[in-house]
C-alpha cells in the first residue's frame, strides 16, 4: 500500500521523477503512472484502486495538467473518495479552469529548483492527522471490497474494528475529509449485524455475571464506558443515516427519525440537532386549512397482502385492503387496523367505508346486492334495493335507522354526474393534445370531477361542465387524485413516488402555479404511488405504491405556534426565558405573550382616543408605559393597576424606561420629563432635539441610574450628550463616536456599558460608571459603518454586521481581538447565541443560516417566506416573521430537542430499535 498518488502530465515527468526520489529518500512510498499507455476499463480500475489505497493524493498544477482528461479522472475520483488533496503548483495556471474541489485548497508552489526547500511544507501536509487519513484509507478499501462483493456480511467491521469505526465517523479533522456515502453504509451495515451477534450472546454474558458479582460491578462499570464510547458511535452513523435520508431521498420524515434518534443516543451531537432542525423546518413547512404545519409525517402500514388498491376510513383508523386471489372471480377485501392487524376479510366490489367508519359497503353483481359489513368482517345489513345506487357510489354512506342505505347527496347530483360523463370530454376544456385519458376522481359531493392524462396534463371540472382549475403540465406521470372534503384541496400522486397537495383556491385565477398553489409535496415512497386518498375529515392521507408499501400521512400534528400580533405587523421582538414570556413590538403597539402564543398583554386599544405614538417595557417584563398625544399610561402587568394622567403640553412622541426600570422618562420636540413608578414628577429638561430622528423614532432619551450619579443620555443634531438631571451638560462625546446610533439595545447585559456604532467607521464601548470611552476598534478598511452593534449577553463579546456585504463582525473587546464571518450574502440581521457558541444570519434570498464561532456553515434552513428572525438565548426557540401569510404574523418554532425527540418518540424510527 503506497503512501501517495501523484497526478501529473507526461510533460512535467522530469520534475515528478525527482519529487518521486526526494518522497522516497524520505521513506515515503508513491504511486505514479510512468507508463503514459491510453486508457482502458482494466487500466482506469487499476489507477482508481490506487488512489483508494493511498492516504494523499498529490496533483502536480500545470497547463498541460490542468487540461489532461486522465488527470481530470484521477482528480474527481480523489474528490469523490474524499481524499486528502494537495495541489503543487509547478507552472502558472488559469485557475478558472480548475475543479472546485482544487480551488479552494491552499496550494504548494514547488518547482525542481525549489523543490529541496520546499519538501518540509509537503511532508508537513502529509502527515496532519495521519492517523485519521491512514483510517480513511484503510475503510476506504475495506467498503470497496464489501460493495464489490455484493455487499457480503462477511466482509463486515466487528468488534474493535467497529468501534474504532465508529468513533472515527465522529472526529473529522475537517470538512474535505469527511467521510463518503460507501464508507457511512458500510460501517451502519457493520453495526447492524454486530448488534444481531450480541443479542445470541447476552445470555452467555448473563450467566458469566452471576458467576461472581464482584466482577460484575466491576464489569458494569466498564460496560457503561463502553456503551458510552458505542452510543457517541452509533449517534455518529445515525446522523450520516439522517444525512441520506434528506440529501438522497428527500425524505424529511425519516431525515428527522434518525436523526432524533442520534441526538438521545448523545445530546452532545450538534449535528444531529441541526439535522432535526433541517427536517423540520424551511422548505419542508407547509399551510393548510388556514394554519402552518411543520412536514407531515408518515406511518408505515406492515402487511403481506399482496394488494391491488387500498382506502382509509374517514377517522383514519382502519384500512380496507382490496386484492384479486387467482381463479376467484370477485376481490377480497381485508380490514387492517393502522399496525397491519387484519380484523376481518369479505368478498365482493367495494365502495366505501360510512360516515362514521364504523362500517363498509360492498356490492355483488351475482346477485345485484348491496351489503353492509362490520370492522370484524360480520355482515351488518343487506339490500338489493339499494344496488344501483350504491353501485355508483364513489363516496361515504350513511345508514339510517331501518338499515336503509342512503348516500350524502340527493339524487338530482347523480343523475347531472351520469349525463354529464355521457354528454362531455373533460379534456376539450385543455389546450393541445392530453393524450389518453386515465382516470378521473371526484370530490366527496360528487360536484367536483378531476382528470388527468397520458401526456401529464390535468385539469378539475364541475358537475356541469365548467373549468375550475387547470394545472401547468407535470414533470412525472399522474397515478391518482383525491380531494379534501372541503374541496379547497387536490392530492395527486406521481410515478416518482411523490406526493403533491395543490390549493385549488389560493388566487382567483383558474391557471394554477407550483409556486401559488403548491402547498407541499410528501417524499417517503421509493417506488411509483399508485393511489392516494384523504380521510373525510382531511387530516390524514393515504397512500399506496407499486412495491406494496401502504402509508398513513398525518397532516396535522405538527403545528408551528403562531404569535398573536397587534393589526400593524411586528418589527421585532424580545425573549425573557426567566419569565417565559416574549414581547413583541410593532408601531405604534406591544403584545406580551407566553411561548405558547397566549396573549398576556395587549397595548392594542390602549387609550379611548388616538394612536399609541410609543411605548416601552421595564427591564424586568413588569409594567409597560404607552404615550398618545400628551397623555401618560403606565400599567401593572401583574395585578392590573393603571395610571394614566396628562403629562406634556406637547405631543409627547418617545417614552422609555430608565435602565434599572425605577423611572419613566417622556419627550416631546423640547422637553424631557422624569416620573416615577407612580406618575409623581421628578424633573424637567428643556432640550432641543433634532426634529426628524425624534419623528423618526430613532433615538430616544435613556436615563442611566445604576451609578452613583444618574443623568441622560440624548442623542440631538448627531451628537450623544450626558445630560444631569437638571439639563446641565456633563460632556459630549468627542469626535465622530457622537454620531453613532444608539438605542435600549445598545446596553449590555450587566448594564455597565454602552456600544456606540460611529459615524467614523468603528466601533466603541462606553463604561457608563466612568463615563468614557473604554475600548475601541480601527476603522474599517472600506470606510463603511455598522447597521447592527450588540452585545452578547454575559460575555465581552460584541458583533456588529455590515448587512449589505453580508459580514458579521466578532470583538472581543477586552482582549483586543477581532474576527469575522464572509457570509457572502447580502444580510437582513444576524444574532450571536453564545450559549450554544453559533451565529444566525438572515439573507435576504430569504435563507436563515447557522455558523459555529469557527466560521463554518452548520446548516440552512429554505423558507422564502421568512421576514425577520430572532433566535431566544437559550437557543430554545426561533421566532420567524412569516410574510406568506395574512398580517405577517411571527411564528414561534420550537428549537428544543428534548420536545422534538418526544415527538418523534410517538411516530418512531423505522429499522431502528429506538433507544
Amino acid at each position: 500500500m503506497s503512501d501517495i498518488f501523484i497526478s501529473y502530465s507526461r510533460k512535467d515527468q522530469g520534475f515528478v521523477k525527482k519529487l518521486f526520489d526526494a518522497l522516497a529518500n524520505q521513506k515515503r512510498e508513491a504511486w505514479v503512472d510512468w507508463q503514459g499507455i491510453p486508457p482502458t476499463a482494466e487500466w482506469l480500475e487499476e489507477v482508481y484502486s490506487a488512489i483508494d489505497y493511498t492516504n494523499a493524493f498529490i496533483f502536480v498544477l500545470s497547463p498541460d495538467s490542468i487540461s489532461s482528461e486522465i488527470c481530470q479522472l484521477e482528480v474527481n475520483h480523489a474528490i469523490e473518495q474524499n481524499k486528502r488533496l494537495i495541489p503543487v503548483l509547478l507552472r502558472e495556471i488559469n485557475s478558472a479552469d480548475l475543479h472546485e474541489g482544487i480551488h479552494k485548497i491552499n496550494w504548494l508552489r514547488m518547482d525542481e529548483d525549489s523543490l529541496e526547500s520546499s519538501l518540509q511544507n509537503l511532508l508537513e501536509a502529509l502527515d496532519t492527522d495521519l492517523d485519521w487519513v491512514s483510517d480513511h484509507t484503510r475503510l476506504t478499501v475495506r467498503a470497496t471490497e464489501w460493495d464489490r462483493h455484493d455487499r457480503d456480511a462477511s466482509r463486515l467491521l466487528r468488534g474493535k474494528d467497529l468501534e474504532s469505526a465508529e468513533q472515527w465517523l465522529t472526529i473529522a479533522p475537517d470538512k474535505s475529509l469527511d467521510p463518503t456515502l460507501l464508507q457511512s453504509h458500510f460501517i451502519t451495515a457493520s453495526r447492524q449485524i454486530s448488534n444481531k451477534r450480541q443479542r445470541h450472546l447476552l445470555s452467555g454474558i448473563i450467566a458469566g455475571l452471576l458467576v461472581a458479582i464482584g466482577l460484575a460491578i466491576f464489569a458494569w462499570m466498564q460496560r457503561n464506558v463502553a456503551v458510552d464510547e458505542t452510543n457517541r458511535a452509533r449517534s455518529s452513523a445515525l446522523s450520516s443515516q439522517a444525512v441520506l435520508a434528506l440529501d438522497n431521498d428527500h425524505d424529511p420524515t425519516l431525515g428527522f427519525r434518525y436523526a432524533a434518534a442520534a441526538w438521545k443516543l448523545n445530546p452532545s451531537n450538534s449535528t444531529a440537532k441541526n439535522l432535526m432542525l433541517r427536517s423540520q423546518y424551511g422548505e419542508n413547512t407547509f399551510f393548510y386549512r388556514g394554519k402552518h404545519y411543520r412536514p407531515p409525517f408518515y406511518q408505515d402500514i406492515d402487511t403481506d397482502i399482496d394488494f391491488t388498491a387500498a382506502h382509509l376510513s374517514p377517522d383514519g383508523k382502519h384500512i380496507a385492503v382490496i386484492t384479486y386471489p387467482p381463479g376467484v372471480s370477485q376481490s377480497e377485501i381485508h380490514i387492517l387496523d393502522l399496525k397491519g392487524k387484519r380484523l376481518g376479510k369479505v368478498s365482493g366490489q367495494f365502495k366505501s367505508f360510512s360516515e362514521e367508519g364504523k362500517y363498509f359497503a360492498t356490492t355483488a353483481y351475482a346477485n345485484k346486492t348491496a351489503s353492509v359489513w362490520n370492522l370484524d368482517g360480520s355482515l351488518f345489513a343487506e339490500d338489493k334495493v339499494s344496488f344501483e345506487i350504491l353501485n355508483q357510489l364513489k363516496g361515504t354512506f350513511r345508514l339510517n335507522e331501518n338499515k336503509i342505505l342512503a348516500v350524502p347527496y340527493d339524487s338530482a347530483v347523480l343523475v347531472a354526474r351520469d349525463k354529464t360523463q355521457k354528454r362531455i370530454k373533460p379534456w376539450t376544456f385543455v389546450e393541445g393534445d392530453p393524450g389518453v385519458t386515465l382516470d378521473v376522481s371526484y370530490s366527496y359531493d360528487h360536484k367536483l370531477i378531476a382528470a388527468y392524462g397520458q401526456k401529464r396534463t390535468f385539469g378539475v371540472w364541475n358537475y356541469k361542465g365548467n373549468i375550475i382549475a387547470t394545472f401547468p403540465k407535470q414533470n412525472e406521470l399522474i397515478t391518482s387524485s383525491s380531494f379534501s372534503p372541503d374541496k379547497q384541496y387536490l392530492a395527486v400522486s406521481y410515478s416518482n413516488g411523490d406526493i403533491a397537495i395543490w390549493n385549488l383556491k389560493s388566487n382567483k385565477k383558474k391557471e394554477l402555479t407550483e409556486y401559488d398553489n403548491k402547498i407541499v409535496t410528501l417524499r417517503g415512497h421509493t417506488d411509483t404511488a399508485r393511489s392516494v386518498e384523504f380521510t373525510r375529515n382531511g387530516n390524514r392521507l393515504l397512500s399506496t405504491a407499486r412495491d406494496g408499501k401502504i402509508k398513513v400521512w398525518d397532516l396535522e400534528s405538527f403545528p408551528v405556534t403562531s404569535i398573536v400580533q397587534p393589526k400593524k405587523s411586528a418589527k421585532t421582538i424580545h425573549f425573557y426565558p426567566n419569565y417565559n414570556r416574549i414581547i413583541a413590538t410593532s408601531y405604534p403597539a406591544v403584545n406580551i405573550m407566553d411561548y405558547d402564543g397566549k396573549s398576556q398583554y395587549s397595548a392594542e386599544g390602549y387609550f379611548t382616543q388616538g394612536m399609541i405614538n410609543s411605548v416601552a417595557v421595564s427591564a424586568d417584563q413588569k409594567m409597560v408605559a404607552a404615550v398618545n398625544n400628551k397623555n401618560l399610561k403606565i400599567s401593572m402587568l401583574d395585578d392590573g393597576a393603571e395610571v394614566d394622567f396628562k403629562a406634556h403640553e406637547n405631543n409627547i412622541l418617545s417614552v422609555t424606561f430608565s435602565l434599572t426600570g425605577r423611572r419613566v422618562i417622556t419627550s416631546d420636540l423640547d422637553t424631557i420629563k422624569i416620573w416615577d413608578l407612580k406618575a409623581n414628577h421628578i424633573a424637567t429638561l428643556n432640550v432641543k432635539f433634532a426634529k426628524g430622528s425624534v419623528y423618526k423614532n430613532t433615538w430616544k432619551p435613556y436615563l442611566v441610574d445604576t451609578t452613583d450619579h444618574h443623568y441622560l443620555l440624548i442623542q440631538t443634531d448627531k451628537n450623544i450628550r450626558l445630560l444631569d438631571l437638571k439639563g446641565n451638560e456633563i460632556k459630549t462625546l468627542p469626535g465622530k463616536i457622537g454620531s453613532g446610533m444608539m438605542d435600549k439595545d445598545s446596553f449590555s447585559s450587566d448594564l455597565k456599558h454602552m456600544i456606540i456604532t460611529g459615524g467614523d467607521h468603528r466601533l466603541s464601548v462606553f463604561n457608563l460608571a466612568k463615563r468614557k470611552v473604554i475600548a475601541q476598534t480601527d476603522e474599517l478598511p472600506a470606510r463603511e459603518s455598522f447597521q447592527i452593534a450588540r452585545f452578547s449577553p454575559g460575555t465581552p463579546l460584541v458583533y456588529a454586521v455590515l448587512e449589505f456585504r453580508g459580514v458579521v463582525y466578532i470583538w472581543d473587546w477586552e482582549n483586543e481581538k477581532m474576527t469575522f464571518i464572509n457570509t457572502s450574502y447580502q444580510l437582513e440581521s444576524a444574532q450571536v447565541i453564545p450559549a450554544l457558541d453559533q451565529i444566525v444570519t438572515k439573507a435576504i434570498d430569504g435563507r436563515i443560516r447557522f455558523w459555529d464561532m469557527d466560521v463554518t456553515e452548520q446548516f440552512v434552513i429554505e423558507n422564502q417566506a421568512s421576514g425577520w428572525v430572532k433566535l431566544s438565548p437559550d437557543g430554545r426557540y426561533l421566532a420567524v416573521q412569516n410574510r406568506k401569510d395574512k398580517g405577517w404574523p411571527v411564528e414561534l418554532w420550537s428549537f428544543d430537542p428534548e420536545l422534538l425527540v418526544k415527538q418523534a418518540e410517538q411516530i418512531g424510527i423505522p429499522g431502528v430499535d429506538y433507544p
